[in-house]
C-alpha cells in the first residue's frame, strides 16, 4: 500500500484457521465488485464464512447493506417487492412464485439453509453480473419497468446494480506532491485522475454514524451467524481485530496476476502435450487443416 494511504477496504474475518481455498471465491468476488466501483478504497466488507460461493455479504459504502451478488447466464428481469426481490429470464417469469432467483428478505439464508436474522428488508443490494451483457437488466417496480442506467434504487431501500452498466460515483485522492506528512499525503478531487500513471484512490462519501453502527452489528451477525455462543462472543468482545486491510495495489492487480498464473498453467500444459505427441504426426497448417478427406 503506498505511503501515506490512511484508507483502504476492510474485510472481516473469522477464524485464521479457515483453509484458505475457502476465501479464494470471495477475494474474486472483492476483486469484481472493486474493479466495477461497487466498492471503493474505505469499504468494509463482513461475508458469511458458510457460503463457498460468494454470494451474500454485508458492505459498508456511503450506507450499510446486505449484497447479494447473482451471476444470470442473460440479463433476464428483476421485479421488486416490498421485503422480497425477484430475478428471471423473462418478464413475466420474475413475477412467479418459481423465479429462478427469489429472496425473501425478512429471511435470507446462509450457505446451510439456516435464517440469518438480518435486518435486510429496507437494507439490501442485489448485484447481477450477466454473461451476455448486451442488454441491460430490466428492473420491474410496480406496474412499471424502470429506467436505470446501471443502477436502480428503489424507495423501498433496495438497489439493483446491474454489474456490466454500473458508473460509479466517488470521491477521488491522489498523492499530494507538497505533502509533510501522512495526514495531508493524499489530495481529495471530485473527477477520476486521467493522466496516464497517475495513481489514485477511490473513496466513498463518508457513512453516517447511525450507518456505520448499524453496518458494524449487521456485519457481525452475518459473520458469527453459525457459531457456537461461546465463539459468537469471543469474537463479539474482539472484533477489531477480526479485521484485515486490502490495499488498492493488491485489489487492482489481482486480475493481472490471475491472468499470469492462468497464463503460466496453459503453457505448462502445452509443454506437456508437446512431450507426450513427440514422435506422432504433427497437425496440417494452413490451407491443409480445413480439408476434409
Amino acid at each position: 500500500m503506498p505511503a501515506g494511504t490512511i484508507l483502504c477496504m476492510k474485510v472481516y474475518l473469522a477464524d485464521p484457521q479457515s483453509d484458505e481455498s475457502s476465501l479464494v471465491p470471495m477475494y474474486r468476488r472483492l476483486v469484481d465488485l472493486y474493479a466495477a466501483g461497487v466498492l471503493g478504497d474505505n469499504a468494509e466488507v463482513w461475508p458469511d464464512p458458510t457460503d463457498t460461493q460468494a454470494t451474500l455479504f454485508w458492505t459498508l459504502t456511503d450506507r450499510s447493506s446486505a449484497m447479494y451478488c447473482f451471476e444470470a447466464p442473460v440479463p433476464g428481469y428483476v421485479r421488486i417487492y416490498d421485503g422480497r426481490v425477484r430475478w428471471a429470464t423473462t418478464y413475466d417469469g420474475a413475477g412467479k412464485d418459481n423465479a429462478p432467483l427469489d429472496l425473501v428478505l425478512d429471511d435470507l439464508r446462509d450457505a446451510v439453509d439456516g435464517p440469518l436474522n438480518l435486518d435486510a428488508r429496507s437494507n439490501f443490494t442485489l448485484v447481477i453480473k450477466t454473461i451476455n451483457s448486451s442488454k441491460e437488466v430490466g428492473i420491474v417496480e410496480g406496474t412499471k419497468q424502470q429506467t436505470h442506467g446501471g443502477v436502480y434504487r428503489s424507495p423501498r431501500g433496495i438497489t439493483i446494480i446491474d454489474l456490466a452498466r454500473f458508473e460509479p460515483t466517488f470521491h477521488y485522492a491522489v498523492p499530494n506532491p507538497h505533502a509533510t506528512s501522512d495526514a495531508d499525503a493524499w489530495t481529495l478531487q471530485p473527477n477520476k485522475p486521467t493522466e496516464p500513471g497517475v495513481e489514485y484512490l477511490k473513496f466513498h462519501g463518508k457513512p453516517p454514524s447511525y450507518e456505520q453502527s448499524h453496518a458494524i452489528v449487521q456485519g457481525t451477525g452475518l459473520m458469527t451467524a453459525r457459531m457456537s455462543t461461546t465463539n459468537r462472543n469471543i469474537v463479539r468482545s474482539y472484533i477489531e481485530k477480526h479485521v484485515v486491510d486490502l490495499g488498492s495495489e493488491a485489489l487492482s492487480n489481482a486480475d493481472e496476476r490471475a491472468r499470469g498464473v492462468f497464463q503460466a498453467l496453459a503453457r505448462d500444459t502445452l509443454d506437456e502435450l508437446e512431450q507426450q505427441l513427440a514422435g506422432t504426426p504433427p497437425l496440417f497448417r494452413g490451407v491443409e487443416s480445413e480439408m476434409v478427406s
